[in-house]
């Protein structure tokens, strides 16, 4: 039998195992969403379950019902603006406590959208002691109606037209081109209306790839509700709102540490090249959407983030790059090469082995934990910041020291040459002098003689 036959004897096994888990699982969430068609709020832990296990929801259909609940109940983000963060913080506990009251285990979309004023028509803040319930419910997830030629009026309206006419790579090849040009002139209003309805978001190249994925899966109407959420209470409202050191550039800096702590060899071959992190600025600005290749990979990494901690694209990116291990430690030693490979990823890569990994780093090392050894780390980094620095000095000082050297070799190099060459010097000048002595004098007596031979030849027969 052949190593071929061999490795396909092993893996059936595991492949029907594979899809007899999934299989149970697609008909689990087939009977609740079934069952529960108008309620499925009250499944969300399922749902969650479900989401980030291997497969996530296995299919559109099912997450055309889900999504829009994993949504409005993404976990919170912590906020780049302290001032919207604490304020926030007071609005989510009394809703919470509230909730209790009501017996009512989540919490809708609305409730973050009445507590920050951005979000509200009207300019004035709500005292605290006027949060009820009703308030944290009140419905302001209906889409507003807002004209178009509104939108178009909008400073970002022309950058977002440019950036969807270039979506065409993003959609399933299976989608006919009517059905594409229709999908794409209900992107733009969609990404600007959301935009529209805050003056503090600035929209950024990337986020119209997150509205798209919303918008293949689900209609136009829930596509706005679930991106609205996601702005509101996820990381993206930090994205739009605050700038990239600020934001993601800051989040990126971890991936590092859970490098270090995972698999230092990594980290030690990327760190020593000074590459940085800007190979992975779009894998948490677009949730990966714009680097992955295939549509399937897209939505499964979008089930997983709708149901996990804001911070979990980094430990994704740190999982993906050690899902590359090999490919890195092979990679020439060249930073730009490095840049190069890591920007684009291999169509086939496994995502739930990604995914997987992405968890266990949570586990091990979750933000508040992640935090801690953030701090040990950079104190690491500063020392070898340090020593590097005086190796360069003590490198700078030795060359130095050594062209001194040098130059001073050289002179008494010089010198002695000098001194052993010149006894040789004053005899070959004084034989030089004598040589011209002789020849001149030689050719002086010569010239003597035709003279006299002429003055002869002259008056004897001239």
């Amino acid at each position: 039998m052949s190593s071929n036959e061999d490795q396909t004897t092993l893996l059936t096994p595991i492949s029907n195992a594979l899809s007899l888990s999934l299989a149970k699982k697609c008909s689990k969430i087939s009977d609740i969403v079934k069952e529960n068609n108008n309620c499925l709020d009250v499944h969300l832990q399922h749902f969650c379950g479900f989401a980030i296990s291997s497969g996530g929801l296995i299919s559109d259909d099912f997450r055309k019902k889900i999504w829009p609940v994993l949504a409005k109940n993404i976990p919170l983000a912590k906020r780049c603006n302290s001032t919207s963060r604490e304020h926030f913080e007071i609005v989510e506990f009394k809703c919470n406590n509230n909730s209790d009251k009501a017996n009512t285990s989540n919490i809708s979309d609305s409730d973050f959208e009445s507590a920050l004023s951005t979000f509200s028509d009207s300019s004035e803040e709500e005292d605290d002691d006027d949060i009820t319930l009703d308030n944290c419910v009140a419905s302001s997830s209906q889409p507003l109606e807002i004209q178009i030629e509104e939108l178009q009026s909008h400073p970002d309206w022309k950058q977002v037209e440019l950036d969807v006419i270039r979506t065409l790579s993003r959609f399933p090849p299976n989608i006919e081109d009517v059905e594409r040009e229709r999908l794409q002139q209900q992107l733009t209003p969609l990404i600007v209306r959301i935009l529209y309805q805050n003056e503090d978001f600035h929209y950024y190249q990337g986020f119209h790839d997150v509205c798209l994925t919303f918008l293949l899966i689900l209609d136009a109407d829930e596509a706005f509700k679930a991106v609205q959420s996601i702005c509101q209470r996820g990381s993206f409202g930090n994205y739009l709102s605050c700038s990239l050191e600020e934001s993601v550039l800051k989040e990126l800096d971890d991936i590092y540490v859970l490098l270090f702590l995972h698999d230092r060899e990594v980290e030690e071959q990327l760190r020593g090249l000074e590459l940085g992190t800007l190979f992975a600025l779009s894998w948490p600005l677009t949730w990966f959407s714009h680097a992955l290749q295939h549509h399937s990979q897209v939505t499964l990494f979008f089930d997983f983030f709708l149901c996990s901690d804001y911070l979990m694209p980094i430990y994704v990116s740190a999982a993906l790059i050690c899902e590359r291990r090999e490919e890195i430690l092979n990679c020439e030693k060249e930073m730009p090469l490095m840049h190069k490979l890591l920007n684009h990823v291999p169509a086939e890569i496994n995502c739930n082995r990604i995914v997987s990994t992405a968890r266990s780093l949570y586990g091990s090392y979750p933000p508040t934990v992640l935090h801690e050894y953030k701090k040990e780390y950079d104190k690491i980094r500063e020392r070898q910041r340090r020593q590097k620095d005086i190796m360069e000095k003590i490198d700078n000082v030795n060359r130095e020291n050594m062209q001194m050297l040098l130059e001073r070799r050289g002179s008494s190099l010089r010198l002695n040459v000098y001194e052993f060459a010149r006894p040789f010097a004053v005899f070959g000048g004084v034989a030089a002098i004598a040589v011209v002595y002789f020849i001149l004098k030689m050719d002086f007596q010569f010239f003597s003689q035709k003279i006299s031979f002429f003055k002869y030849f002259s008056q004897k027969y001239l």
